[in-house]
C-alpha cells in the first residue's frame, strides 16, 4: 500500500506500533482504551491540540537522530523501582528480574516460527528457563482466536483454531491455560503474550479487541492468577521509499496500544485485582532499529547505500521481517519478559557475533529507556491523544479520509456500547463477555 506521507516527527512521546499479517476477519467490533503519559508528554499533547499542525502531522520535541524515543508504557502494575541509570549491558531490573517463563503466545504471521524458539534460546543461552506453546493464525484480530468467525456463536470455538508448537493443531487453549497438558507435570503458564492485528484503532472499533483481548487475559489468570499478558504490539506495512514514515508512524501509533492494554489494567484495578497487562513494545522498538539504520552513522550489519536498500536488509516483504529482524524481535521480548538484558546471548547462525552484540545493545537501550518512563494513564489523556493527534494520523497512514470522522467520532462517545476505550465505574462489570463454560 502507498502511504501518504506524514511528515511525524513524533510528540515528546507520540511513539508507535501497528502491525501483523493479511487482513482477517470482517473488521467490525468495539474496543477499549485508557492511556498512559508521562509529564511532558502530557504538555506535549495539550500543545498538538493547539498547536494548528495540519491533520496527519505530529510535532516531535525530540531532537531527530537522538534515538531516545522510548514511548512510556502505561503503569501496568510492574512491582519494583526502575534504575535507568545503569548501563545498557548489565542486568538491571524494572521490577523483579525473572529466570523462567512458561509463554503461551497467541497471534498471526509477525509472531510466527521461529520467533519464540528464538525466546526460549536466548533465554537457556543466559542461564534462564522457558517453555511456550502457540496458537498462530494467519492475518487473524484476537476475535478470531476467541469467539471465532461467526461472533454471534456462545461457544467460543477460536480458542481451538490455529497452528500450535511444532506444527499440530486442534489444541483447546481454553483447557491448556486452565490445566497445561503440554507444560511438566503441576506447571502453569505464567506468561500470556497476546498479539492484536495491525490495523489498531480498526480493530478496536470494529472487532471488539478491547474486551476479547481482556477474555484472553482472563483464561491466564484461571490457569494461575499471578500470571501476566503482555501486549505484542505489532507494525504496519512499510514503504521502502519512506522508511522514516514508517518509523514516525509506528512511535505514534505505539500510544494506541497503550491505550488498549490500559482500559483493561482500569477495570482490573477498580476490581481490586493484582494482575495487569503490560506492553511489549515491539513496534517501537522495530521503528527505532530502523531509524538507527537509516541514520548517521548508520548500524554496522544492517545499514546499505541507500535508505530502500537498507530496508531490504530488514524486511522480506513490505511487514514481514528477516532473520535479523525476528532475532532482533525475540531479544526486545526476552527483555520486556524477563526483565534484564540480553547481552552476551546466543545468535542464530548467518548473525555474527558483532552484529549480534550491537543488536542486543540496541534492544535493551530502548526496552530500559522504555520502560524508565512508565507513569500513570488516564483516561482523559488517552482519549484527547486520539481525538487531537491520533485519528488524522491514523487515517493519512492508511490513506483513507473516511476513517478520520469514523475515529472521532468513536472516540468522542460516552458509553462503552459506542466507545469501548470509555470507562464508567456504574456499568463497567456489565460490558465484559462472560467466561466461557
Amino acid at each position: 500500500m502507498k502511504c501518504a506521507v506524514l511528515q511525524v516527527l513524533v510528540l515528546a512521546a507520540a511513539l508507535g506500533a501497528c502491525g501483523s499479517s493479511t487482513n482477517h476477519g470482517k473488521s467490525r467490533g468495539h474496543g477499549g482504551a485508557v492511556v498512559a503519559h508521562q509529564d511532558a508528554r502530557d504538555a506535549a499533547v495539550d500543545a498538538a491540540a493547539g498547536s494548528g499542525a495540519p491533520d496527519g502531522q505530529v510535532v516531535d520535541a525530540a531532537k531527530p537522530g537522538s534515538h531516545r524515543h522510548g514511548p512510556s508504557p502505561m503503569d501496568a502494575g510492574v512491582d519494583g523501582s526502575f534504575d535507568a541509570s545503569s548501563d545498557a549491558g548489565s542486568a538491571t531490573s524494572f521490577g523483579t528480574q525473572a529466570h523462567s517463563a512458561r509463554i503461551f503466545a497467541t497471534g498471526h504471521s509477525l509472531m510466527d516460527d521461529p520467533l519464540l524458539d528464538d525466546i526460549v534460546s536466548i533465554a537457556q543461552s543466559l542461564g534462564d528457563t522457558a517453555e511456550y506453546n502457540e496458537q498462530i493464525v494467519i492475518g487473524s484480530p484476537i476475535r478470531v482466536r476467541t469467539r471465532g468467525d461467526d461472533s454471534s456463536v456462545t461457544t467460543w470455538p477460536g480458542y481451538s483454531v490455529g497452528k500450535n508448537r511444532g506444527g499440530s493443531t486442534g489444541m483447546d487453549v481454553i483447557g491448556e491455560l486452565r490445566n497445561p497438558k503440554t507444560l511438566g507435570v503441576g506447571e502453569h503458564y505464567d506468561t500470556l503474550l497476546i498479539a492484536e492485528r495491525e490495523d489498531v484503532l480498526d480493530v478496536v472499533i470494529w472487532e471488539d479487541s478491547v474486551r476479547y483481548l481482556r477474555h484472553f487475559h482472563e483464561r491466564l489468570i484461571e490457569g494461575n492468577a499471578r500470571g501476566t499478558t503482555y501486549l505484542f504490539t505489532t507494525w504496519s506495512p512499510i514503504d521502502r521509499t519512506l522508511p522514516a514514515e514508517f518509523a514516525a508512524y509506528e512511535r505514534a501509533a505505539l500510544h494506541a496500544w497503550e491505550c488498549e492494554a490500559a482500559r483493561v489494567n482500569e477495570s482490573l484495578a477498580a476490581e481490586n485485582r493484582s494482575d495487569r497487562m503490560v506492553v511489549v513494545p515491539t513496534s517501537g522498538a522495530m521503528a527505532e532499529l530502523l531509524d538507527r539504520a537509516i541514520s548517521s552513522p548508520g548500524v554496522a550489519g544492517i545499514t546499505d547505500t541507500t535508505p530502500s536498500t537498507t530496508v531490504d536488509r530488514l524486511f522480506v516483504d513490505r511487514q514481514h521481517v528477516l532473520p535479523v529482524g525476528v532475532y532482533y524481535t525475540a531479544l526486545v521480548n526476552y527483555a520486556s519478559i524477563y526483565h534484564h538484558s540480553p547481552a552476551g546471548a546466543w545468535a542464530p547462525s548467518g548473525i555474527g557475533p558483532a552484529l549480534a552484540t550491537l543488536l542486543q545493545t540496541i534492544a535493551w537501550e530502548y526496552v530500559l529507556n522504555y520502560y524508565a518512563h512508565a507513569t500513570a494513564p488516564t483516561q482523559a489523556h488517552c482519549l484527547a491523544l486520539l481525538e487531537n493527534s491520533f485519528c488524522p494520523v491514523y487515517s493519512a497512514r492508511f490513506n483513507e479520509t473516511d476513517k478520520k470522522p469514523v475515529c472521532l467520532d468513536y472516540f468522542s462517545q460516552t458509553t462503552e456500547a459506542k466507545n469501548g476505550f470509555y470507562y464508567n465505574a456504574a456499568t463497567d462489570a456489565a460490558y465484559w463477555f462472560p467466561a466461557p463454560p
